[in-house]
């Protein structure tokens, strides 16, 4: 096995209260990857790899786009553009895990764009779960570049509950701006559109100031649960749902973890027509809109039309995108690679 070190790893609460993608990521990997770090969680940001320095073989990079917002960005940064060149003189192998495309918010946008044409220089192996992905990664820089693709692997909930669908429409995970669920409120708020349909809107919402917003603007047929949902919360609310929608901007997205989980269920999922979801399009029930107008429109046939669905899709993705799959055909990219 290779000895790598993953960033980020910090001090994790419990597992339902966090992204659970780099543990499911970690263990996917074990037969390719010793993560060095992986019972030691930083404290210190990106500083922290420096006493592993001497052992890894690969640095494995989640999310680095957001270095300059955490504790500290601007020093954070810095120790980046010296750290990328550095690992190459050392002849250790990085590897870039692109979810995004480059950021969900805007804040210190030029700096983000330039940690991403830093790691296009010096990446050696970039992983995409879009297909968009790989024309992202390609205007980074002029460098060829060793793309792996894979969507973004599934956990296995079968079977699914056996409850009455009395949600019509869910929107769920971390509600934050950049997923765009102010402007499908206002939206409806303003056409009177929906209005006879239950709207959940589940999961941790990111600051007052947007709850505040959010409470402003839903009407008496949406409902805010504004709390962490561990498992078995989500596999019941899900289960009850005629419709899971995903609002979010298309700008910076490229794959999602929650449109992950919510694919593998039978429900009908209304996305953007970016990443993933247009990855997934040709599934019966992925459906993708355009803008906030075709949203709408595509929300009230796929309500109108679901019972005709059947779903049969399902248990083959469910088999061929999972972790294991992930797992075994990155252990021959990384083969390759060396």
């Amino acid at each position: 096995m290779k000895r790598a070190y993953l960033y980020p790893l910090s001090g994790r609460n419990t597992y339902s209260q966090t992204n659970p993608y780099l543990e499911d990521f970690m263990n996917s990997v074990a037969g390719t990857f010793d993560v060095i770090n992986r019972s030691k969680p930083s404290r210190s940001g990106l500083f922290d790899i420096i006493p592993y320095l001497g052992r890894a073989e690969f640095v494995i990079f989640h999310w680095p786009e957001n270095i300059v917002e955490r504790s500290y960005g601007f020093f954070q940064t810095l120790f980046f553009f010296f750290l990328l060149p550095y690992l190459k003189i050392r002849k250790v192998k990085i590897v870039y895990v692109v979810h995004n495309k480059i950021s969900h918010s805007n804040n210190s946008y030029l700096i983000k764009k330039q940690i991403a044409r830093m790691l296009a220089r010096f990446g050696d192996l970039f992983i995409t779960h879009a297909q968009d992905g790989r024309d992202f990664i390609n205007t980074l820089g002029k460098k060829e570049k060793t793309i792996f693709y894979f969507p973004h692997p599934l956990v296995d909930e079968r079977p699914f509950p056996v409850v009455a669908r009395d949600i019509d429409i869910l929107i769920w995970g971390n509600i934050a701006p950049y997923k765009g669920i102010h402007i499908f409120l206002k939206k409806i708020k303003k056409s009177g559109l929906l209005s006879d349909l239950r709207i959940v809107i589940a999961g941790k919402v990111s600051g007052a100031g947007y709850l505040a917003e959010l409470n402003d603007l839903k009407d008496a047929n949406v409902e805010i649960i504004n709390d962490y949902l561990d498992d078995e919360q989500l596999r019941l609310i899900i289960s009850r749902s005629r419709l899971v929608l995903f609002p979010y901007f298309p700008e910076s997205i490229l794959s999602s973890g929650a449109f992950a989980r919510s694919l593998m269920y039978p429900v009908e999922i209304v996305g953007p027509e970016c990443g993933s979801f247009k990855d997934f399009s040709y599934l019966d029930h992925v459906n993708t809109f355009s803008d906030t107008d075709d949203m709408v429109r595509v929300i009230e046939t796929r309500i109108a039309e679901q019972a005709g669905n059947n779903y049969d899709d399902l248990d083959g993705i469910i088999d061929e995108y999972n972790w294991g799959s992930f797992g075994r055909e990155l252990a021959t990219a990384v083969r390759q690679l060396c």
